[in-house]
């Protein structure tokens, strides 16, 4: 279970007089890797001078230092930037990679990553999608909705 509280410190100094400090924990299983529920957005140009992030919502991220990694697949791994236990933002990586790849995170250097994480989509922003199939190919327009129509194609984002 990940979650951040704010806690209250008392500092005794030599006088006996206390102060307040305050601070954000976070409580996370460092035994379990990170799981990723979103990413927003779920897409980016693939650029070789890439400079956007993207955000990650899931659980147990922890603020683990230069240990928080993002990874975009063969595309390569960048430092994520802890927001708190269930976000983290990951800069994108530089490519040229057109496609899908699995964006996971990891809190202790890459021994181990998030599983099961949504697709990441690389496009073309130079070209148009492109359609190849659509399923069904007729709909029966007395058929009670909702009718799932399935578009299979290239460059979607």
């Amino acid at each position: 279970k990940s979650d951040a509280v704010s806690l209250a410190l008392h500092e005794l100094s030599s006088g006996d007089s206390d102060s307040n400090v305050t601070g954000k924990l976070t409580f996370f299983d460092k035994e379990a890797p990170p799981t990723i529920t979103a990413i927003v957005p779920s897409f980016a140009a693939a650029e070789p001078t890439q400079t956007g992030h993207v955000d990650v919502i899931g659980s147990n991220f922890a603020p683990t230092g230069l240990s928080l990694r993002c990874s975009f697949g063969a595309q390569g791994e960048q430092l994520a930037i802890f927001v708190n236990g269930t976000a983290v933002s990951c800069p994108i990586v530089p490519t040229t990679f057109i496609g899908d790849t699995v964006l996971q995170v990891s809190t202790d250097g890459g021994s181990t990553w998030s599983e099961d994480a949504p697709r990441f989509t690389f496009y073309d922003p130079e070209r148009p999608p492109t359609l190849f199939s659509a399923s069904p190919t007729t709909i029966d327009v007395d058929a009670s909705p909702p009718t799932t129509i399935t578009l299979a194609g290239a460059n979607y984002a």
